[in-house]
């Protein structure tokens, strides 16, 4: 196994937990889901996709998710274009039907807004200094679908 560094990382990230899923949040997942809504989990990552797979499975929700995007796969961590641009082609449509939603301002709200996305922060600080007033935030996952309500609303 020391030969194949990609065993290698996978047997160490298959042993240490990853994180653990917001059970609120995998609820109101689930809910978006049923919804009819495509999700694709978008995240910066160092474990293997079958560990995240794994994590996800384990919480119940890996049948949440159309696609996968992980840095760890594709190469690229947000903001680069190409993270984004992926995450364009799998979600299957136009990049102004996408909400991108995240917890980091600069790579999960201005940058997906950068590259013609809707974004949401969440933020239990409530809305960071000088973001753009398009950009939403909310204070957890379980207030999207209630945001995303007031967006057709409008």
């Amino acid at each position: 196994m020391l030969d194949d560094p990609v065993a290698m990382v996978e047997a160490v990230f298959s042993t240490v937990p990853d994180a653990e899923v917001d059970p609120v949040a995998a609820h109101a997942l689930r809910n978006l889901h049923e919804a009819g809504l495509v999700c694709v989990l978008a995240c910066d990552t160092q474990r293997p996709e079958s560990v995240r797979r794994a994590t996800l499975r384990q919480a119940r929700i890996s049948d949440c998710f159309d696609a996968l995007v992980l840095s760890s796969t594709i190469g690229v961590r947000k903001p680069h274009p190409r993270f984004y641009a992926t995450v364009i082609e799998e979600a299957g449509c136009p990049a102004e039907e996408i909400v991108f939603v995240g917890d980091t301002p600069a790579k999960d709200a201005i940058g997906p807004a950068a590259h013609g996305m809707r974004a949401v922060l969440i933020s239990q600080d409530g809305r960071p200094s000088g973001l753009d007033p398009g950009i939403g935030v909310i204070a957890h996952l379980r207030e999207l679908p209630a945001y995303l309500e007031s967006l057709h609303a409008l």
